[in-house]
C-alpha cells in the first residue's frame, strides 16, 4: 500500500495508514479465511491463513476482484 500520492483524501490516506500498520502488528490479516476465489471456491477456511509461500504463489483471483491473471 502507498499513502503517499498527494491526490488521496486525507481520510483514505489516514485509513490506509492504520489498515497497513494493523497489518504490520499483526492485528489484521488480511490473508486470514474465509477467502474464496472468483468462482466462489473457498481457497481458505474460517480460521486458517494463508502461509507466505503460498500468498506468493496465489494463481487464482480474491472473489470480488475484477480481471484475469495472465496465462504463462
Amino acid at each position: 500500500m502507498t499513502t503517499c500520492n498527494p491526490d488521496l483524501p486525507e481520510p483514505v490516506a489516514a485509513e490506509m495508514k492504520a489498515a497497513e500498520a494493523a497489518i504490520t502488528s499483526g492485528k489484521l490479516k488480511p490473508f486470514a479465511g474465509e477467502i474464496k476465489d472468483q468462482k466462489g471456491t473457498v481457497k481458505v477456511t474460517k480460521g486458517q491463513e494463508l502461509a507466505d509461500a503460498d500468498i506468493k504463489g496465489m494463481t487464482w483471483l480474491i472473489e470480488g476482484v475484477q480481471g484475469t491473471l495472465p496465462q504463462n
